[in-house]
């Protein structure tokens, strides 16, 4: 569901879908971060960003993972565009 959040532009659902499954218990995979990341980057949630960050650094899914690293650096490099005000 996540993933067809974002397919359809829903980024702000896809998050939000991301949050409640996790309140259930529901565990994420390396594509489910990989998702809700493109998500924040899609719509500037540079809070919400970090914070996936912070869960894949715990959980262990930034390890050997190249699409999850890649969507980290497009978080961080819209964060820094915004604190730039590009």
């Amino acid at each position: 569901m996540v993933t067809s959040s974002v397919r359809f532009g829903c980024h702000a659902d896809a998050i939000h879908l991301f949050h409640t499954s996790r309140g259930l218990k529901l565990e994420a995979d390396s594509s489910t971060f990989s998702t809700v990341l493109k998500a924040c980057g899609a719509i500037t949630e540079l809070e919400q960003g970090r914070m996936i960050h912070s869960l894949t650094l715990k959980t262990g899914f930034d390890q050997g993972r190249a699409l999850l690293k890649v969507r980290l650096l497009q978080v961080w490099r819209l964060a820094r565009r915004r604190r730039e005000g590009i």
